[in-house]
């Protein structure tokens, strides 16, 4: 048995892509092997076997395996989300000899998809857009993010008209989920909002100016990560109330009646109204809606969406195919509200199953209205 080194090197493409073949010793030995390896920011990770995904990793800076790679078999590194041509460097580290050498030696390591866990803010990258353009790009949230920060600036052009909008959705490209919405854009200022980080671990930031005109118009949104959730504590007496707002500018919060309604639906039709809400002036409200299957589901998944009535959708719920469930749970930090209506649940698609029960519950509380 003797020692296996190789070093990696490479660039990532200009959408952060890479797949670098190991050249692994052809020499009739079996091979014990790790891959130590990093590059300028987050990225995902996989390793192939015979083109077999063997193991994943997601960071910065990773060591993955050890895995088993017998005689004749191939060793591939893939790279992806990387930061656009970013160098890539790192090494093959492990062992080579004889099958029963390498079996007698191998001992198989956990995954280390969830190293590169964030314990300080860090700045996820910028999204900039132009005047008459939406532009959306994907960010990779670092393990651990339980809150994102970010500002807008005029990085470009005089004086405009118009407003732009800037939403936080996953990246699921068949029905993304609403995280955050901002409209109007405000800007020179920092905003919050806390989320739940999807399965890709990826956050799509959408930076909408087709509403904006003036030539050579430009915004650009710095995004951070934040290990931890920014929020403001304020108690008051029963029935008192609370705004905030800057000695010269608009208001930033409010605080007012809440609501919190029930309900549910048996064999619901297509568009039916699992649960609504009293109409609600225009303004941003926080919103979190449960929703779920009772004692009888049905066969389908993600058949509620929650609506502002008659105008808008604003995001699929993700409903799994589980009877009597605690239901999926959905925060929106800051819902805008752009025109006086209802919030709604409603299902989808008509109900499959003979007598599936659709409950949904919404808890709503003001944070600025008119």
């Amino acid at each position: 048995m003797r020692p296996l080194r190789l070093d990696v090197t490479g660039t990532v493409d200009a959408n952060g892509n890479l797949t670098i073949p190991v050249p692994l010793p052809v020499t009739g030995e079996w091979h014990n092997a790790k891959v130590t390896i990093g590059t300028t920011g987050p990225a995902e990770w996989a390793i192939l076997v015979s083109g077999t995904v063997a193991t994943y990793g997601r960071g910065r800076r990773v060591t993955l395996g050890p895995e088993l790679v017998r005689d004749g078999e191939t060793m591939t590194i893939v790279v992806s989300n990387a930061p656009p041509l970013a160098a890539i460097l790192g090494a093959v580290l492990g062992k080579s000899g004889w099958a029963e050498e390498i079996l007698r030696d191998y001992a198989p390591q956990p995954n280390t998809i969830a190293m590169d866990t964030s314990t300080q803010p860090g700045s996820l990258g910028t999204v900039s857009s132009t005047s008459g353009v939406s532009t959306t790009k994907a960010f990779i949230l670092p393990v651990g993010t339980q809150s994102l920060a970010f500002t807008t600036t005029q990085t470009g052009g005089g004086a405009l008209t118009g407003s732009a909008v800037l939403t936080f959705t996953d990246d699921d490209p068949v029905s993304p989920s609403l995280f955050f919405r901002q409209n109007p854009v405000v800007q020179n200022g920092w905003s919050w909002t806390r989320i739940v980080t999807p399965p890709s671990g990826m956050v799509a930031v959408t930076l909408d100016m087709t509403g904006v005109g003036g030539a050579g118009g430009q915004f650009t949104t710095e995004v951070v990560a934040l290990p931890y959730v920014s929020s403001l504590g304020v108690v008051t007496d029963p029935g008192g109330s609370v705004a905030l707002k800057p000695s010269n500018g608009n208001l930033i919060m409010a605080t007012g009646v809440s609501q919190h309604v029930y309900g549910q639906l048996v064999a619901p039709a297509a568009g039916a109204t699992v649960v609504a809400s009293a109409a609600l002036a225009i303004g941003h409200y926080r919103v979190r809606v449960r929703v779920g299957y009772g004692i009888v589901t049905d066969t389908i998944e993600d058949n509620m969406k929650l609506v502002l009535s008659g105008i808008l959708s604003y995001t699929n719920l993700r409903v799994p195919m589980a009877a009597n469930s605690l239901g999926v749970d959905r925060v929106f930090e800051n819902l805008n509200v752009s025109s006086a209506a209802a919030l709604h649940v409603e299902t989808i698609g008509a109900s499959v199953a003979p007598g599936a029960i659709y409950w949904a519950t919404m808890d709503i509380l003001p944070l600025s209205s008119s």
